[in-house]
Order: structure tokens, then C-alpha cells, then sequence
């Protein structure tokens, strides 16, 4: 009878050691990124912000901003 208390609390450690095993492992995933991937990904970056700079200059976008008291220039220095 003691032996099988035992039994369940190595089993219950292990469960538990191999839950959490497999969830520190999840975040550990890397390799290897080509430099015309980041070099494209910051083409896009920069294709946004001229969209959203572009979509400031509108003049109702300006008045929206007015209402809410956000000057063109404060929006488009955080852009």
C-alpha cells in the first residue's frame, strides 16, 4: 500500500516536470533570417508610413484629428 503512495507521487512529479518542460521549451524557437527578408520587411515598414502620412494630409483626417486635439504636425511626428 505505501509503495503505491509512492507510485502516484513519482507519477504526478513527472506529469508535472513534463508540462512544464514542454512550456519553457515553447518560446525557445530561433534560426536563421536572410538578409533580403529584413531588408524587405523594412521596405514595407516604410511603405506604411508614407500611407499613413499620405492619409494625415487629407484634410477631413485633419479635422477628425482637430476634434479629438491632435495637430497634423503631433500626428505625423509620431508616425
Amino acid at each position: 500500500m505505501r509503495s503505491s503512495r509512492h507510485f502516484k507521487a513519482i507519477i504526478r512529479i513527472l506529469i508535472f516536470a513534463m508540462l512544464h518542460l514542454c512550456w519553457l521549451t515553447s518560446y525557445g524557437w530561433a534560426e536563421m533570417v536572410k538578409t533580403q527578408e529584413v531588408l524587405n520587411q523594412e521596405t514595407s515598414h516604410q511603405i506604411t508610413r508614407e500611407m499613413l502620412i499620405d492619409a494625415l494630409n487629407r484634410e477631413e483626417v485633419q479635422k477628425q484629428l482637430e476634434q479629438y486635439g491632435i495637430s497634423r504636425v503631433e500626428a505625423v511626428s509620431q508616425v
